[in-house]
């Protein structure tokens, strides 16, 4: 699974799985389908600590991985199933993290 997300929202795709995000009393959420979907999306930031990420019919939210003292650490992020079984994940490879001194990022 990988995304490229590009400073004018949009993004580009490959084997992220479909689904519909969800507001629960515990936080939110990811409904999933049993597709994955590679191509062109739309993202933008969700809160402080995510990004929403919009394909066909599928909106589904990825969360910045906990950091410390309050902060976030954009070098992972992590998508989280409502079912409580399933936890995507993916590390930035390339670009800015803020603190993380990562190469920048090539279109192929």
């Amino acid at each position: 699974m990988s995304l490229l997300l590009l400073p004018d929202g949009k993004a580009t795709l490959v084997n992220v799985p479909g689904g519909q995000w969800t507001r629960t009393d515990s936080g939110i959420c990811w409904n999933e389908t049993d597709e994955v979907y590679s191509g062109d999306a739309t993202w933008t930031f969700f809160a402080e600590q995510g990004i929403e990420v919009k394909f066909e019919d599928s909106e589904v939210i990825f969360w910045a991985w906990p950091g410390k003292f309050g902060s976030y650490d954009w070098s992972e992020l992590r998508m989280f199933s409502c079912s409580g079984d399933k936890e995507w994940g993916m590390a930035l490879s390339c670009g800015s993290a803020g603190l993380d001194d990562l190469p920048p990022c090539k279109r192929s």
